[in-house]
């Protein structure tokens, strides 16, 4: 009996054993931490066929699984369970991918280089690479494609044909054809004939080409003193032109001043302009003038009679 008992022991032990096992594959395989995790978020334009507990990964190495996928404002946003995110960065971005090619799929995280830490209330901007349905969706979009360009191709080619098939067309573009030739003939014919006259001036033209850096050579050090020259010339002239500028300030200023004495005699200012425009005062100075030249005159005939008398009063 006690070895029986023993045995049953050691069974149950065992079976507790594979259990633990069991349940520790389990986990493991459905990627459940057994230790402190971080929630991150994720948006995706789609869900890429993503399925909770597909695996997280960071530049290839699992960290994580994905806990929760919803529709969320136009997008998805994905909700992922983590072990350790003090590698990930603000500027972080995301990628589904396949996990194999017999299927599966997985989140694959580019963590960033920006140096600023990713806090787990942002979300990580994510894209959906196409897979393989998409790539057979667009594959049967392009060969329609190709059918209505094939279709367009046909009917340009049978209007080419139908035009072609005119034979007034077809007559024309005989024509232009044969005259075409003829002017290639009647070019070649004309180069032939002409062959020595053109060499002749072929040669001619490198013959002066020649003597027109020969000429060049021989001038260089008179163009360049000329330009010398032409320099001081220049310096000279501006100079001139510096001291012209000058010169009609000062005849501007000095005829800003005429139009200023002007205005004044204009305005009746000034003795001028009295003399000029004021009656009164040419009235009151020519009877002054008159009473003047009656004083020299009685001056000139009488004399001075002086009657001064110093001390006292008269």
């Amino acid at each position: 009996m006690k070895n029986n008992h023993a045995s049953d022991v050691k069974v149950g032990i065992v079976s507790l054993a594979a259990m633990l096992v069991l349940l520790i594959g389990i986990i493991l395989g459905k990627g459940i931490g057994l230790g402190s995790t971080t929630l991150i978020k994720m948006r995706f334009p789609n869900s890429g066929s993503i399925q909770t507990t597909s695996p997280v990964l960071i530049n290839g190495v699992k960290r994580g699984s994905v806990k929760d996928v919803i529709n969320d404002r136009g997008s998805v946003l994905i909700t992922a369970e983590m072990d350790n995110i003090d590698d990930i960065y603000s500027d972080a971005t995301a990628q589904i991918s396949i996990l194999e090619i017999t299927g599966g799929k997985k989140i694959e995280i580019m963590p960033g280089k920006s140096g600023t830490k990713f806090s787990a209330s942002s979300e990580i901007p994510g894209k959906t690479p196409a897979d393989l349905a998409d790539l057979v969706a667009r594959a049967g979009e392009l060969v329609e494609n190709v059918e209505t360009l094939l279709v367009d191709a046909d009917t340009a080619i049978r209007a080419v044909n139908t035009i072609l098939a005119d034979g007034v067309v077809n007559e024309k573009v005989r024509n232009i054809l044969g005259n075409t030739e003829n002017l290639t003939q009647s070019l070649n014919k004309f180069v032939d004939r002409n062959v020595a006259d053109l060499e002749s001036c072929v040669k001619n033209a490198n013959h002066i080409v020649a003597q027109l850096r020969t000429s060049i050579d021989k001038n260089e050090p008179k163009v360049s003193a000329l330009v010398d020259e032409l320099g001081t010339t220049v310096k000279k002239t501006n100079a001139l032109l510096a001291n012209i500028d000058n010169t009609l300030g000062e005849a501007s200023g000095t005829l800003d001043d005429i139009k200023k004495i002007t205005r004044k005699i204009n305005s009746g200012e000034g003795t001028i302009g009295k003399i000029i425009y004021d009656d009164n005062f040419a009235k009151s100075l020519d009877s002054t003038l008159f009473e003047l030249n009656d004083l020299v005159k009685q001056l000139k005939k009488y004399g001075i009679n002086a009657n001064i008398r110093l001390g006292s009063r008269p």
